[in-house]
């Protein structure tokens, strides 16, 4: 599965947090973090925010 968006590898990371699947948020997280923003948005920000509080937990 190739996503090319934001929005799908936050819910991804969500859903796998739910589930208690550690080693998969991480996996999702660390790519939405890497993926370059093109429309910079608060919802953009937020969600790199929250990602960032997962991966240091």
């Amino acid at each position: 599965m190739i996503l090319n968006r934001l929005y799908p590898h936050y819910l991804l990371a969500k859903m796998f947090q739910e589930e208690g699947n550690i080693e998969k948020v991480k996996q999702q997280a660390k790519i939405l973090l890497e993926m370059p923003i093109k429309v910079p948005s608060m919802a953009v920000f937020e969600m790199q925010e929250e990602m960032k509080t997962l991966l240091n937990k």
